[in-house]
């Protein structure tokens, strides 16, 4: 077999069983290469208030709650008549990583009046 063939054979595998390996360690629960919490730990609820509804590139975060219920009555309070931000947009999100330089959060699921 030629050298250069044999090369190539020789990295096809090593990348196929390195994608391999990653899917594996995926489906057995191994912890994702992520920056939210550790898969099996307690969900983590996020609030979101978007004061501007036409512009929801500016949100605030109300705070951190350990159920939906809790986050959900946190927004909607805040987004209430007569409330600070009456009228915002309000979600909540379930195990957000760390934001960005641009403040953005990514989250697993997000519930919310959004728009």
């Amino acid at each position: 077999m030629d050298p250069r063939t044999r090369w190539f054979y020789v990295v096809a595998f090593a990348i196929f069983a390195g994608s391999l390996a990653v899917a594996v360690a995926r489906c057995e629960g191994a912890p994702s290469f992520d920056s939210g919490p550790p898969r099996g730990g307690p969900d983590e609820w996020l609030g979101f208030v978007y004061p501007d509804p036409a512009f929801l590139g500016r949100h605030e975060v109300v705070g951190a709650f350990p159920s939906l219920n809790e986050c959900l009555r946190a927004v909607r309070a805040e987004t209430a008549p007569g409330a600070r931000h009456e009228g915002g947009v309000y979600e909540c999100g379930v195990n957000c990583g760390d934001s960005d330089a641009a403040g953005t959060f990514t989250c697993e699921r997000t519930v919310g009046n959004e728009r």
